[in-house]
């Protein structure tokens, strides 16, 4: 024990003999220094700030002090050499700043100049190689979008030029818009991301190409940076088996549907897709030959969502004799202008836009050289002559038009027209439909007629009468086997063409004609005085053996079909399969089905 004890104290001798040796030698340097010196006379800081050292060599006493409040020195006073740290935080400003560090001794006064670096004026793209953007030519509509992220420290807008707002926009809440505005709370660089939308393309020979521009505002010098947009081409469709399976997968694309079939299948097995052989000329620029195979004759989509007319791929499914594109979302605020796509379908028989929100048609729809049936119901039509006129040179060509349900407003003012004004709803201030008188032309424009349903509408006033002279062939509609108008505002006397027709009995007297509701715009309760002698001896609705042959060749329909067909007519009882068979076509044979 002893031992260790000695140990120990020897230990302490020689520690203390060490540091005695430091102090004396650190002493005699210190001492071998006279007045005052500094290893820099100037310090450059970053502009997004931090700290540099500043060696001082004396054996005096000194203080420092600064002239700004941006940077600090530490420590600020000593006695003999000393290490100092000259500190800064990020500028705040676009130029240079300056300072000035003062040290006071004895001996005099000594300065070292501080400088730091302002943060250049900028917007930049440091994630985009070229500036530029490569979007796809078609997404899904809720991942439809890229943000882009800019790196700024000026306050700016990101404007969407006037040429790309077809394709392109940013959103406020829903609705679209084509400035974003971005504030810049310090001049230190700061990310910040726009989100920027897009629509699909369906051009294949181009790809298109928007500038986004980002303008600094509150400057008229501000500094303009641009991102170029690229969104890639369409891919080829050519009229074809596999052209149709493309068509059609871009049509559900561009009306918001998603992908309704399995395309591991082939197009024969897609839901709601029907097709048979047809013989046709093939022609892709460089081929051309006949070829028969499988191609889309009919098909039929619903539950969509757009604001705009039917997709322009429509035109490459050059052999549809039946089409079905129904039930829009929100379709009764919507007024759409329908596109002359649908007129180039030569062979298209069977067309329903039930519910689609259109508002107008357009001039080459009287055109179309092989159109039968046309089911425009739930649409926003205000006037029956926005739809006859338009349809005129269908003439006897057409035999179905369905124009049912074309009620944008269904309130309390509705109840009394008188309370409509022009048409007008004061609640909403919107107009409130299909109204007016009913024109003669609806009847002699298509002497063919076999289906005609205009129920559930405004219209208002007397039904015309109608003379054998009226009809180039000396019978009044004598095909007309379904008419439906109740639940309108008629009022005065049925005319004595529908008293005296053929077909009287087939029309569902109780319901589909006499069921009246409201008031007109004269604020006269709807309904017709001669009720009685429009049912009196009311005959039995005769049959026809063509219509039978015809009955006896049509598709059944599955379990599906039934299910929706009677889902349908029980919210619309005058109709018992309403737009429920598009598929097959022949909807005014469908409908007679008992």
């Amino acid at each position: 024990m002893k031992l260790n004890i000695l140990n120990y104290k020897h230990v302490l001798a020689i520690a203390f003999m060490g540091l005695a040796v430091c102090i004396s030698s650190c002493k005699d340097d210190e001492e071998g220094i006279t007045g005052f010196r500094l290893d820099k006379e100037s310090i450059e800081l970053p502009d997004n700030g931090g700290e540099v050292a500043l060696q001082i060599s004396t054996n005096e006493r000194w203080t420092a002090s600064s002239d700004a409040d941006w940077y600090m020195i530490t420590p600020a006073n000593g006695e003999g050499s000393a290490v100092c740290v000259v500190k800064a935080d990020s500028s705040y400003m676009y130029t240079q700043r300056e300072g000035l560090i003062t040290f006071r001794t004895v001996s005099g006064e000594y300065t070292v100049k501080i400088q730091q670096g302002g943060y250049e004026r900028a917007i930049k793209f440091e994630s985009l190689q070229d500036d530029t953007l490569h979007v796809p030519h078609y997404k899904p509509l809720d991942e439809a979008y890229v943000d882009i992220e800019a790196t700024a420290n000026v306050s700016y807008k990101v404007v969407i030029p006037e040429t790309a707002r077809e394709w392109l926009y940013f959103k406020d809440e829903n609705s679209p818009k084509y400035e974003e505005e971005f504030n810049a709370e310090t001049t230190i660089p700061r990310k910040q991301k726009v989100r920027l939308y897009f629509k699909t393309h369906i051009e294949w020979d181009s790809e298109r190409r928007a500038d986004l521009q980002y303008i600094e505002t509150g400057r008229t010098d501000g500094i303009v940076s641009e991102v170029g947009v690229i969104q890639e081409k369409a891919p080829r469709i050519i009229p074809s088996r596999t052209g149709d399976s493309l068509a059609l997968l871009t049509v559900a694309r561009m009306l918001n549907v998603g992908v309704p079939w399995n395309t591991s299948r082939p197009i024969t097995h897609w839901n709601n897709v029907k097709t048979r052989p047809v013989t046709y000329t093939y022609n892709d620029g460089t081929i051309e030959e006949e070829r028969t195979e499988e191609r889309v004759v009919g098909f039929t989509l619903s539950m969509i969502e757009t604001k705009e007319s039917l997709p322009d791929q429509l035109k490459y499914l050059d052999q549809l004799e039946t089409l079905a594109i129904t039930s829009n979302s929100n379709s009764y605020i919507k007024e759409i202008e329908l596109g002359d796509v649908v007129t180039t379908l030569k062979k298209l028989k069977s067309l329903s836009l039930f519910g689609y929100g259109i508002s107008k048609l357009p001039a080459s729809i009287g055109d179309m050289e092989n159109l039968e049936e046309l089911n425009l119901s739930a649409n926003t039509f205000q006037s029956l002559d926005d739809v006859i006129k338009p349809l005129k040179n269908l003439g006897p060509k057409l035999k179905y038009l369905n124009l049912a349900s074309c009620r944008i407003v269904d309130g309390d003012a509705t109840k009394n027209l008188a309370d409509t004004p022009n048409g007008i709803d004061p609640v909403s201030g919107r107009h409130i439909g299909l109204t007016g008188t009913l024109p003669k032309e609806i009847f002699t424009y298509f002497p063919n007629m076999e289906y005609l349903n205009l129920s559930y509408n405004y219209l208002h006033g007397q039904v015309p009468d109608l003379a054998k002279t009226d009809f180039e062939g000396g019978e009044i509609l004598p095909k007309l086997k379904y008419l439906s108008i109740n639940l309108n505002r008629f009022t005065g006397k049925l005319p004595q063409w529908m008293i005296n027709h053929e077909y009287r009995g087939c029309w569902g007297a109780a319901i589909l004609i006499l069921n009246q509701e409201g008031r007109d715009y004269e604020g006269d309760l709807s309904g017709f005085d001669n009720e009685r002698e429009f049912t009196d001896n009311m005959p039995d609705c005769p049959t026809d053996e063509e219509e039978e042959a015809q009955l006896l060749n049509l598709p059944i329909l599955n379990d599906a079909e039934k299910a929706v067909a009677a889902e349908f007519s029980a919210k619309y009882p005058w109709e018992k399969y309403g737009n429920n068979c598009p598929i097959y076509g022949n909807w005014r044979y469908y409908n007679r089905i008992k």
